[in-house]
């Protein structure tokens, strides 16, 4: 049987009618999310017909259905809740505070932790930093094993490599020196007396480290102890989580915020790590 042209020209006049306040519908309800993402018309159409139970037309597939839609709207969900627990992290750090008082920091780590959807925590098996929120220094590569070399580290190699080990050792793998921070473990209030425990406490050890100036954040480890008090820093960056971070501000000395990572099943990746409600929110739209 041939196609009624009759009947394209209504279905055409219907997409016409509706396309206007469609697209107009979905950029207000999602268009702080839409900004930048690639959509084709057919799926602009389709979602806002769905969502208000528009009638009567038929929706190519390659719109988005119901269930894709109630998807989208709780991650969406999501994300708008993450957003305003970073915006409350945003408030604290913004001021740049000289220390952090403890309700602060509760509310950064509760914060932070519903944001990446990870444990964190600035307290872990009764251990604690001397302070969660301090300056960073470029750090240069460390020996991962023995006769490892500056060039087989592949990248960011202008910033060299150290003549001696971590405090650690050598590495278990390459991922922990590509992300690890020093961190002033050696002048911790009992560190003289509970060494033999806390050394292996914290070898190797997950942090959280975000940068609030660009809300950008990395899962690393703690890969050595320094720098030296004298020099005004608390904390120290492998030349990968320094780049990634863009923490060069001042002779490569920015500001950055450390939690202690709660990932007793070795579940968190090294690296990089984004909120995943931000990631879904994207794939959704993307389908």
């Amino acid at each position: 049987m041939r196609p009624n042209p009759k009947n394209f020209q209504h279905l055409k006049k219907n997409l016409e009618k509706y396309h206007s306040g469609a697209v107009h519908s979905l950029q207000k309800t999602h268009g702080h999310i839409l900004k930048g993402v690639k959509h084709n018309a057919a799926t602009v159409i389709g979602s806002a017909m769905l969502a208000s139970g528009v009638a009567g037309v038929h929706v190519p597939q390659a719109g988005l259905d119901k269930n894709k839609i109630v998807a989208l709207t709780e991650a969406d969900t999501k994300l708008n809740q993450a957003a305003k627990n970073l915006e409350s992290v945003q408030n604290i750090l913004s001021t740049d505070p000289q220390s952090l008082t403890k309700e602060q920091e509760t509310l950064l780590e509760i914060s932070l932790s519903d944001y990446f959807d990870i444990s964190l925590k600035t307290v872990l098996d009764n251990n604690r930093l001397n302070s969660v929120w301090g300056y960073f220094g470029q750090e240069q590569h460390l020996r991962r094993w023995p006769n490892d070399k500056l060039l087989d580290h592949g990248q960011n190699l202008e910033k060299g490599i150290a003549p001696a080990l971590g405090a650690f050792g050598y590495f278990d793998n390459a991922e922990q020196e590509k992300y690890y921070i020093a961190a002033q473990i050696h002048v911790l209030h009992n560190w003289n007396t509970d060494w033999p425990v806390l050394k292996p406490w914290y070898k190797f050890r997950k942090v959280l480290v975000y940068n609030p100036k660009n809300q950008r954040a990395v899962v690393a480890v703690f890969g050595d102890a320094g720098p030296a008090t004298w020099t005004g820093k608390q904390f120290g960056g492998s030349p990968e989580l320094m780049d990634y971070l863009d923490m060069y501000d001042g002779s490569a000395k920015s500001r950055a915020l450390v939690l202690f990572v709660d990932d007793s099943h070795n579940n968190v990746k090294l690296g990089p790590i984004e909120s995943p409600y931000k990631i879904t929110t994207l794939a959704s739209l993307n389908k």
